[in-house]
């Protein structure tokens, strides 16, 4: 231990920070880049920092105490002595933590516990600007039904070059802890806590919901998983299993990439705005996460998930509100699929009726065909007789010989023949029009020839 905590008459707890021995191995991490350490520290003489070390705590307390986080109240500090209230009963039996008084715990109890601790992190985040750094169920306390924190001594301020990688771990300590069965909480993923934590839009009037669709959503994704297992079980379906590990194992790659990405936490850090931006849209349209992998920092700086714009809503409100359009597109379409489908089944009802019915008049398909050619020839007709002024005679004649071309009394034999007869006086009353134009041409040509006195009279 790098500390002794000395238990007094008085209920009072004193920290005491070793200044021969200071078992802290990677105390260098928490240092390098806070601003109590920005003119170096001497790194083989721990006496010359503890000094340091118990007042950048006792200043971490009294700023999550005044943002009301249940922590000890501190009574004083003498050089590397800190002095604090104790956390437990009126006896001076301290209370136990949280790992250890978990296992009496129901689960209705852990999973409200879960919320709390979560609504503290994002608090120590938004409110405090602090990162605790080493956020684990061996730094919480378990008292009159809440958990308390404690050990904020290695506790980094936003600034800290490393603070969000300390955030995702601290959040990786928090799943391992209540992922465990015999607790029955459903933890969402370290991702979605991440976001929910550094969310700007998220305040006292909305939390609660965004909580409640976390959990909706951390839910859903249990089931799935439970689903799963059970098929690999069962073992029925081997491509869906095949699917299902293929799935498992995206899953925790991306996990791990998120644990290790580099985050931004302003667009001002952003290099290439715009080619992210590009990279969302074509996911988007794609509908293919894997190509906006790494890009991480929509959430955090406030921004719609494509970077199109400042986002005003928070992210899980947005992320269901997208959700239920298209679901309510997705209903809308197979209602309209469905709706093509019956009236299919009804014409197809309405043919039967015909074509078994007695005493009606069966119509076939080819005879409609037919009609509806008939009608366009007979249209083309009237086109043609119409051209020229001088076609009066042929015009008039062939208005004559017009008739109801679908006659529901004819055969189909009759019908054809007809149609053959209309196409061979259309191609004569071409022929004559054509031949009437040649001439007309030829008299305009002679014309001109005669007037420049180059042509024959």
């Amino acid at each position: 231990k790098k500390k002794n905590v000395i238990q007094m008459r008085q209920h009072l707890a004193v920290k005491v920070y070793k200044t021969s021995i200071l078992v802290f191995k990677d105390r260098d991490r928490y240092v390098s880049g806070d601003w109590r350490w920005r003119n170096g520290y001497a790194r083989k003489n721990p006496r010359k920092m503890v000094k340091t070390w118990a007042e950048k705590e006792m200043r971490n307390y009294n700023r999550l105490r005044e943002k009301g986080l249940r922590v000890p109240k501190v009574i004083c500090l003498k050089s590397h002595v800190l002095v604090m209230e104790m956390i437990g009963d009126s006896e001076g039996r301290a209370a136990p933590r949280l790992k250890d008084a978990a296992s009496s715990l129901s689960s209705k109890k852990m999973r409200s516990l879960f919320e709390q601790l979560l609504k503290d992190v994002r608090t120590m985040y938004q409110d405090c600007k602090l990162v605790h750094a080493d956020f684990s169920e061996y730094n919480l306390l378990y008292h009159n039904g809440n958990a308390w924190i404690i050990d904020v001594s290695q506790s980094v301020d936003l600034d800290h070059p490393r603070c969000l990688e300390f955030l995702r771990e601290d959040l990786l300590h928090l799943k391992q802890f209540f992922s465990n069965r015999a607790y029955d909480v459903v933890v969402p993923s370290v991702k979605e806590m991440f976001d929910f934590v550094t969310d700007p839009a998220i305040n006292g009037s909305n939390i609660d919901q965004c909580l409640e669709l976390l959990s909706e959503k951390a839910a859903k994704d249990f089931k799935l998983e439970i689903e799963m297992k059970s098929r690999l079980s069962q073992g029925i379906d081997s491509a869906q299993i095949q699917k299902d590990d293929d799935l498992r194992a995206e899953k925790e790659i991306q996990a791990a990439v998120f644990h290790q990405a580099h985050i931004p936490k302003a667009l001002e850090e952003v290099d290439y705005a715009d080619k992210d931006q590009r990279r969302l849209r074509e996911a988007s349209e794609a509908k293919d996460e894997k190509r906006s992998e790494g890009i991480y920092y929509q959430t955090i700086t406030g921004m719609n998930h494509d970077l199109s714009g400042p986002r005003e809503m928070p992210s899980l409100m947005l992320l269901k509100k997208e959700d239920k359009a298209a679901m309510k597109k997705e209903a809308k379409k197979k209602t309209k699929k469905q709706g093509l489908e019956k009236e299919e089944e009804v014409e197809g009802e309405e043919k039967v009726e015909n074509t078994t019915t007695p005493g009606t008049v069966k119509v076939s398909q080819n005879e409609k065909a037919t009609a509806r050619e008939n009608e366009h020839d007979r249209a083309s007709d009237s086109t043609f007789s119409s051209d020229d002024d001088d076609d009066d005679g042929e015009s008039a004649s062939s208005s004559e010989e017009k008739k109801v071309w679908v006659d529901r009394t004819k055969t189909p034999e009759d019908i054809e023949r007809e149609k053959r007869e209309r196409k061979q006086h259309k191609k004569d009353v071409k022929a004559a029009k054509s031949q009437k134009r040649a001439e007309k041409i030829k008299k305009k040509d002679k014309k001109k020839a005669i007037k420049k006195g180059s042509g024959k009279k």
